[in-house]
């Protein structure tokens, strides 16, 4: 039996249509339903953490007195964030090896290199990490996703002849992490 081609497009009857919109319907409200407190939660955090005055100005003890408010929180977040930041990056290599037997003793070190690199150079860890590490820290929760990226720009550049004309320059094909702000979630 030959595989079931997987690009052929579903066709539904129209009742079928509306029952399956229906269901979707109600599944997508009962998620909202069920996240809504969780959301107040990160709201809340959020302007706790940015400290606005409740009012844009103050009457009491006289007119224009100080209307701050003290960022105690943001400045207790901003130090937790800190120091995971630098435990994680700190240290270099940040990936070590352990090799299971002698055999690959002589590919430790050369593996540890190359994962250095490609954290660096390829998956952008710390451009990636320090808004999940402080969303995280703020809210409890942060969100990483992996999409594909086709990182190709048509630039300026010399040619395989020694002119200088436009071409595409490929920058990055393939999976890379990305952060995904809470407001998007």
């Amino acid at each position: 039996m030959p595989p079931p081609n997987i690009y052929e497009p579903i066709r539904l009857t129209e009742t079928k249509a509306a029952a399956l919109k229906r269901y979707l319907a109600d599944e997508i409200a009962a998620v909202e339903e069920g996240r809504g407190p969780m959301v107040d939660e990160w709201k809340q955090a959020i302007e706790d953490y940015e400290a606005q005055p409740l009012q844009g100005s103050r009457d009491f003890p006289f007119e224009g007195a100080a209307n701050f408010v003290i960022p105690t929180i943001a400045t207790t977040v901003d130090a937790i964030f800190a120091r995971e930041i630098n435990t994680v990056f700190a240290l270099k290599p940040l990936w070590t090896i352990q090799p299971l037997n002698s055999r690959w003793l002589r590919h430790a070190k050369p593996s540890e290199q190359f994962l250095e690199w490609a954290q660096t150079s390829v998956m952008r860890m710390y451009d990636t990490t320090w808004p999940w590490y402080l969303e995280t820290t703020k809210l409890g929760t942060g969100f990483v996703k992996m999409p594909w990226v086709e990182d190709v720009r048509h630039q300026l550049t010399y040619l395989p002849d020694g002119s200088v004309g436009f071409a595409d320059t490929t920058y990055h094909i393939g999976p890379r992490p990305d952060y995904v702000p809470i407001q998007d979630m």
